[in-house]
This record gives C-alpha cells, structure tokens and sequence, in this order.
C-alpha cells in the first residue's frame, strides 16, 4: 500500500478522534454557557424583585410618613393650640371616670410639659423620626443588594476560549472532507487541541456551576431581604390605615376641643380655663381628644426596627393595643354620639337651672321663718322675682332635630355648648344668691346663738358671784374677823396678809362683745361682689360665733365653780370657821380685853386655829380663781385646777377627822394667873417664900445645902420665864 494512503488514513483516524474531543469539549462549552446563562438569569430576576420591593416599602413608608406629616400639621396642630388653652389635669383618673377611655398619669404629666414649650415645629417634628430611619434601612444599610460581580464572570464565560474552540472545530471538519496531505499533518493538531479543548471546557463547566451557586446564594439573601421588605410594606400600610382612622375620629373631636375652648376663653374673658369651666359632656369631649392623641403619638414614636434591624415586636404590639381603641374611639366621635351628647348637654344644664332654682327658692324659704326685720323680707320678694325671670329666659326646649353627619352634629354640639354655657352663668348667680341667703341664715342663727349664750353666761356668773358673795359675807368676813382679835398668835407678816386680803370681794366681770347688724342685698352685682359679700358676712358670723363660743366656754367655767362650793372642804369650813367664832367670842367675853394672846388658848384651841388658817388658804385658792385671763382670753386649764382643788378637799378633810377627835369644850382658866403678868407674880411669890423658908432655918442646915437650894430656886424662876416666853410666842405652821 503506498505511504501516502498509510498516512491518509491515520491522518483520518486521528482527525476523526480529534474531531470528537472537539464536539465533546464544544458539548460541555455549550452545557458551562446554559448554565452561565441560567445562573445570570437567577441572579437578575432575584435582584430586580428585590429592587421592586424596595421600591415598595419606599413608597409605602413614604406614604405613611406623608400621613403622619399631615395630621401632625392638621389634626395635631389645632389639638395642641386647643390644649395650651386648659390646665391639664395631671390626675388622669378624673377624666377617666367621666369618658371612660384610658389616659395615664404619666401621659398627662408629659403632655403638660408639651404644652409649656409648645410651638408650631413641634407638631411637624413629632413624625418623620422612626419613619425616616426606616426608609434609609430599606434603601441600603440593613437590607443588602448584590453587586455586579457575578454579572461580569458569566460574561467571561459567554465570549472566552469556548468560541474560539468552536471555530478550530468547524475548519477542522472542513479539511476532513476534501482528504488532503494537509489533513494528515492538521490531523495530530486537532487531535491534541482536543485534549486541551475538553480540558478547558472542563474548568469552564466547573467556574460555571460555581457561579450558579454563587448565584443561588445571593438569590437566596436576596429572597430574604425581599420578604423583609414585603413585611415593611405590609406593616406601613398597615399603620398608614390604622392612622387614618384613628384621625377620622380624631379631626371632628379636635375640632369642637378647639371650637369649645377658643369660645370659653371668650366668654370668659381667660387665657387659661380649668376643669371648672366645662360641663360633663364637654370633659368627655376633651378626654377623648387626648387619648385619641395618645394612640396616635405612640404610633408615630414606636420604632419599626430593632438594633438588630429586624422588624421591632413593640410595634406590632403597639398596632394590636391601639386598634382595639378603634371601637371605643368610634362610640365617642360618631355623628350620632355627638349629636347625642349635645342632647344631654342642653337637657343636663336645663336640668341644673330647674335644681339650682329650686334650692335658691328652699332656702329663701328658711330664710323667712329665720328673719325678724321687713328689710330682709323684700330682699326676698326681689330675689324671687329675679328667679321667675331667669327661669323664664333660659327655660328652652331640650327637643332638636338633628342631622346624622359631623358637620351637623358639630353644629348642634356648639350650640348646646354655648347654651349650656349661658345657663352656667345664670347657675353661677343662683349660686351667688344662696350663698348671701345661706350666710344671712348664718347671720340671724349666730346672733341667735349669740344672745343665747351671752343669757346663759350672765346667768352663770350672776349665780356664782351670788353663791360667792353668800359665802364670802356668812363665812369669811366673820372669821377675818375673829382673825383680827387674834394679837401676836400669827407673825406681823401672816396677819397683815390675811387682814389686807381685799381681792376676795371682787364679783366676776366679762367684758361681752358688741355687734351691729351688717346689711346686704341678697341680688349680687355679680359674682365677684357676691364672693367678697360672703367672705365679709363669714368672717363676721365667725366672730359673733367664736363670741358665742367664748361665753359658752365661761358659762361652762361657772358652773365648774360653782361646784367647787358643794365640796367637803366648804362644808368643814364653815364648820371650823363657826367654832373659832364661837370660842374667840367666849375668850374675850371672859378675860375682857380685846386682843388675845397664845397664853389665853390651850394646845387644843390652838391647833384648830392652825387648821383654820390653812383651810382658809384652800377657800382663798377657790375665791381666788379667775375665769378670764388679764388680755380676756378663756383660761383653758380650768379641769386640772378643778381637779387640784378637790384633792386639797380630801386631804382637808382627812386632817379635819383627827382634830374631830379633840375636845374643843374646855373651859378658859378665869383667874388673872393665865395672863401673862400672874405668871410672873406667881412664880416671884414662890420664890420669895423659899427664900424666907431658907433663911428661918440656915442655923439649923448645912451652908452648903442652902447654896444649893438658892441655887435651885434661881433655876426655877429661869424656867418660869422661859415657859412663859415660849408661850407667848406661838407660831402656827
């Protein structure tokens, strides 16, 4: 066979053998590309729906922060304006009750300190924080988007060695057919080439399926930075709506806060009004305002994220808590609750003018059974008249007609409101006006009351001064008295104490209060004269009444007194007082001298002189005792001295029980030896007789024993005048 066919047909053999690693290496080209291509689709189509739903929960927080902006310079604008006219209640109990709806302290305390550095920025600032970081969090940040890396690899892959592969191929094939020497000497080239063609078709397959699962990867971060934003979105419009509804209820209730308050502020000429300015309804009205308030600054403050970026549990939680509020919410802000709130506010003040009149007009009753004077009497007759004229003005008919719609409603709430407002005022001067009727009540019941007391304690002073002066005339004249016979019995400072004791004499005085009936048109000007009336006519009465109080205090001391004077210890001295009349009377009648010495008394006699000087001590304490101080203030200690007193009266009497026991009847020695001078003469006449005993018989004795003798009776005569003297000098403890 020649060499040149040998060569053709191995040139064919290895042409048709590189021939088929080329179509295999163009097959697993062709695979990488697919692959390349579907890992490139993957990747686009997960990015662009993750640029859709960022664009979504862009819009989405967009529109909720819009919303938010716009009620913050609506709604919330005219709220505030309207809040900066009342003193907020801190007390949030106080409107609960009335509305029912559930405001808390602490929101109170802080929507005060709103109130005080409010200012038109205030109400556009309170949106756009948590929205606006939420919108950069969907923009970038938190939520990531893949970049175009992978995008450029699967370009690699689509315009690299994989084409130029294919073209070798088909030029390949093409020598194959026409079977020239040349295909013989290309034939080991293809044959080689194709070894690397599938070698590289290889690694292009390998960096092929990398990319797509590079690819799937990135997808999948995607996918879930796409459900987050579908979650913002969902959740936004969830708050969009739930914000919008809460306003649709919040607008029209704003609006009559505001209307309320602006005209209150008119009518009653106040920058400020407080909880007394409104009546029930219009307090409802306001506690709802708030707590519609409340709900929607929570909303517009909760975070949607947490720190770790992921959507926060307190704002669904915030979502939950204030849609319930919805329902409660609606009840308040319906047409049909306004409309019926206006109702009851025009009925409710009707109402309290029919019991104000009514009270006003019991009470000018009382008050003609109470007064004595015909001045009062036609301040009477002007007040009804007065009252007939008020009733007939405002007496309106509670029956309207009203048109199921917030614009209507509104307008009827208005006007109740003003009416009501207007009936308040009349409210307020009967109000007035049993004010100055119950103070002239007040007024006729003290001096009543006053004169009354003033009876009673001129009564009670007359009955003690009485009981007193008795005693002081049957009882202790008569002893200081007797006390006056008594010479040298008592030391000089004792005596002259008890004869100069004039202040026992002295009546009880009080000085009583004099009062001028103050006179008044019971018809105020206003309310303002008939407040400064009342205070004048109240301070006036307490006076006439702290009078009375004062006179009852000393009719109640009095009495007390007065019975200090059925104690035993008055009972004993008169008794004692009785004796020591008696037997001073007896001592001069016998001895005939007008001043008695301690010689003229036994021991006995003495000791019930003793006695009676402190028993007369214990009466002295209760003459001496006053009822009024030197300023004339009441004494206040009156029971502790009372007290006092009636433990002197036992301890007198137990001391009385042991001198009972001794025989006051002795007869007084009647010879002129009990005087001070027989004494003396006595004892000289023993002493002389002695003598002359002694010197008849000193021849018949020793000397020695007639010394002792004289010496004797120097001693007795020493001891004559030292008794003598001790006797004269008694001194009563």
């Amino acid at each position: 066979m020649p060499i040149p066919f040998i060569l053709a047909g191995i040139g064919a053999i290895a042409a048709a053998a590189g021939i088929g690693g080329h179509m295999e290496a163009k097959d697993t080209n062709e695979m990488a590309n697919s692959i390349s291509r579907d890992a490139q689709r993957l990747y686009d189509n997960a990015k662009d729906s993750l640029e859709n739903a960022q664009e979504n929960a862009k819009s989405s927080l967009s529109k909720l922060e819009c919303t938010q902006k716009k009620i913050s310079e609506t709604s919330i604008k005219t709220f505030m304006d309207a809040v900066c006219r009342i003193k907020i209640v801190e007390k949030a109990d106080e409107l609960n009750k009335i509305s029912r709806v559930n405001l808390d302290d602490s929101f109170m305390i802080e929507l005060k300190n709103l109130q005080g550095v409010y200012s038109t920025s205030i109400s556009t600032g309170l949106a756009g924080a948590a929205i606006g970081s939420a919108i950069a969090i969907a923009g970038s940040g938190m939520l990531p988007i893949i970049g175009s890396t992978l995008s450029l690899a699967a370009g690699a892959l689509s315009f690299g060695g994989i084409g130029a592969a294919a073209t070798l191929t088909g030029s390949a094939l093409s020598m194959a057919a026409s079977a020239t020497p040349l295909a013989a000497i290309a034939a080991p080239v293809l044959l080689f080439t194709a070894f690397s063609a599938n070698d590289k078709a290889d690694e292009n397959l390998e960096k092929a399926r990398a990319n797509y699962a590079q690819a799937e990867a990135a997808a999948a971060e995607m996918s879930i930075s796409e459900t987050m934003c579908n979650a913002i979105v969902k959740r936004a419009d969830m708050f969009d709506n739930l914000i919008n509804e809460l306003n649709d209820y919040f607008s029209p209730m704003t609006d009559l806060f505001d209307q309320i308050t602006s005209s209150r502020c008119d009518a009653s000429n106040k920058e400020m009004l407080d909880q007394s300015d409104f009546n029930e309804s219009e307090l409802k009205i306001i506690a709802v305002c708030i707590s519609i308030f409340q709900s929607i600054l929570s909303i517009i403050r909760v975070p949607f994220f947490n720190e770790d970026g992921q959507l926060s549990i307190e704002a669904e939680n915030a979502y939950n808590e204030h849609s319930k509020n919805l329902l409660t919410f609606s009840e308040y802000s319906s047409p049909d609750s306004i409309a019926t709130a206006a109702k009851e506010m025009k009925q409710n003040a009707v109402s309290l003018l029919n019991k104000k009149s009514v009270e006003l007009l019991s009470q000018l009753s009382t008050l003609k059974e109470v007064s004595y004077d015909n001045e009062t009497l036609a301040e009477i007759a002007k007040a009804e008249k007065f009252i007939a004229n008020i009733m007939q003005k405002n007496q309106y008919s509670a029956d309207v007609s009203y048109n199921f719609n917030h614009a209507s409603a509104q307008e009827a709430f208005m006007k109740a409101s003003e009416l009501s407002w207007e009936i308040n005022e009349a409210v307020l001067v009967l109000d007035s006006m049993h004010s100055l009727a119950t103070v002239k009540i007040m007024q006729y019941n003290s001096f009543a009351e006053y004169y009354a007391e003033k009876q009673n304690m001129c009564l009670a002073l007359e009955q003690l001064n009485m009981k007193r002066n008795t005693f002081i005339n049957d009882h202790i004249k008569k002893l200081l008295v007797s006390y006056h016979l008594l010479n040298g019995f008592f030391p000089s400072e004792i005596r002259d104490y008890i004869t100069s004791d004039t202040a026992l004499f002295n009546e009880y005085n009080v000085e009583t209060a004099a009062f001028d009936t103050i006179r008044f048109s019971i018809i105020p000007e206003d309310c303002h004269s008939a407040n400064k009336i009342f205070l004048n006519i109240y301070n006036y009465c307490n006076e006439v009444q702290s009078a009375s109080s004062t006179y009852k205090a000393i009719s109640v001391i009095a009495e007390k007194y007065k019975e200090l004077f059925n104690c035993e210890s008055i009972d004993i001295f008169k008794q004692t007082s009785a004796t020591i009349e008696r037997l001073i009377n007896e001592k001069v009648a016998i001895i005939g001298k007008s001043d008695l010495t301690p010689i003229n008394f036994t021991k006995s006699e003495k000791a019930l002189l003793s006695f009676s000087l402190q028993s007369y001590y214990h009466i002295r304490h209760i003459l001496s005792l006053k009822i009024t101080d030197n300023s004339g203030t009441v004494i206040t200690d009156t029971d502790s001295v009372c007290n006092d007193i009636k433990r002197e009266s036992v301890d007198i009497r137990i001391r009385y029980n042991v001198l009972s026991k001794i025989d006051y009847s002795q007869t007084p020695i009647k010879t002129r030896f009990n005087t001070f001078y027989g004494n003396i003469i006595f004892i000289a006449a023993i002493a002389i007789i002695a003598i002359i005993i002694l010197s008849m018989i000193h021849n018949l004795i020793p000397k020695a024993i007639i010394i002792i003798g004289i010496m004797l009776i120097i001693a007795f005569i020493c001891v004559g005048f030292i008794n003598i003297r001790s006797r004269s000098r008694c001194y009563l403890s």
